[in-house]
């Protein structure tokens, strides 16, 4: 058997959602599987090892349009199949090689406002190409499966729900004591002083970061003479995408507004579990792999009432039914102001009290997602469709 990854995410140094993803899925499955025959592509060499079978080859591409020349490898190489789990299909691949490739989310199509025009353009010849060429389809979510058949009527038989994960081995994902020396270490590394609201993520319209900001500076402002002491605002994060520069300027305008920029793979889950709540207004997502990473960090959770949302923060307690977080009902300034009111207290920290029993059903939620299993989910995919002599 012979599988070609596009590694090209993973290998990336600077990691969010879709970069960790292709990381840890790519590591998983050689773990469970280094006997298969694999050749991970990438532009820069992996910063871990591939067991057994699997090999990394370096594609040293200088300009634009990398998967030209990685398609013109893979005529050489002719591999049963090709696996994209963060960007495009190859180019111009002869039709006997099958195809498997990942669908993260469809926001362009629910809220295109926060997309360019040529984003939206090249989303959809992306997807469009998925739905007509790829062999197989893994969705990241119920949500976005329902998306890729709704908007580009994919079978249900042509793609499968493959949920993302946390590495829990490592145990850096958990909670803290208030007291923690490596939480006071970090917050002195970037600049934090006393108790704060964390977003982490990308800085980008998307993300619903200025309704976000303008509630918190609406808050402070109506606030300011009423003895508060206000919560630091911690975006955490590198700018990227559509709306970073506006979204950059207002927040540094801003009194109790921190930008961390791009934060490490050590620091991140610290800055999550000391955060008095973890604030998360994207106004689209295909899964929301923080939302995963703050409830094994056992800190509450207050997010947008979206579909995907909904579908990550259900959870069983005791029985029954619980919501792991707070709903937003809607991305506006007016929303986010009413969250702070009702939820802070005028000591700067949150109201607890209502988050006792989703915290606690977070932190069972969250051990269930396992990169392990997306691994195994993703391999099982792969090998069907390599044993499978069908298209």
């Amino acid at each position: 058997m012979h599988i070609a990854i596009d590694g090209v995410p993973a290998a990336k140094p600077n990691k969010t959602g879709v970069e960790w993803y292709t990381y840890y899925v790519i590591k998983h499955m050689n773990q469970l599987r280094p006997e298969l025959d694999v050749r991970v592509y990438t532009h820069r060499p992996l910063d871990f090892t591939l067991k057994g079978n699997w090999k990394n080859v370096v594609i040293t591409w200088p300009f634009p349009g990398w998967k030209y020349a990685w398609s013109l490898r893979l005529r050489f190489d002719k591999p049963r199949v090709v696996f994209c789990p963060g960007d495009a299909l190859p180019p111009g691949l002869p039709s006997t090689v099958k195809t498997v490739a990942t669908v993260h989310d469809l926001g362009w199509k629910h809220v295109p406002e926060v997309f360019s025009e040529p984003a939206r353009a090249r989303l959809d010849r992306v997807y469009a190409d998925y739905a007509q060429r790829a062999t197989k389809l893994l969705a990241v979510s119920d949500t976005t499966r329902a998306d890729m058949m709704e908007h580009y009527n994919v079978p249900d038989t042509r793609i499968v729900t493959t949920h993302l994960g946390l590495e829990h081995a490592d145990n850096r994902w958990r909670p803290r004591k208030a007291d923690d020396p490596d939480v006071a270490g970090v917050k002195e590394r970037h600049g934090i002083v006393g108790p704060y609201i964390l977003f982490l993520g990308r800085l980008e319209s998307k993300k619903g970061l200025l309704p976000l900001l303008q509630g918190y500076a609406r808050w402070r402002e109506a606030y300011a003479d009423a003895g508060h002491v206000f919560p630091t605002l911690v975006l955490a994060g590198q700018p990227g995408g559509e709306g970073a520069d506006a979204i950059c300027a207002f927040a540094d305008q801003q009194e109790g507004v921190v930008r961390t920029g791009y934060v490490s793979q050590d620091d991140a889950p610290l800055l999550m579990a000391g955060a008095e709540v973890f604030v998360f207004p994207s106004v689209y997502e295909g899964f929301g792999l923080p939302l995963l990473e703050a409830m094994a960090s056992g800190t509450p959770i207050a997010a947008l009432e979206l579909p995907i949302n909904r579908e990550m923060l259900g959870a069983q307690s005791e029985g029954r039914h619980v919501w792991v977080g707070k709903f937003v009902t809607a991305p506006s300034a007016t929303e986010w102001y009413h969250y702070f009111v009702n939820s802070m207290l005028p000591d700067g920290t949150l109201n607890r009290a209502p988050y006792k029993r989703g915290v606690q059903a977070g932190l069972a939620r969250a051990a269930a997602f396992t990169w392990e299993a997306t691994a195994q989910k993703s391999l099982t995919v792969l090998c069907d469709t390599s044993s499978n002599n069908s298209k």
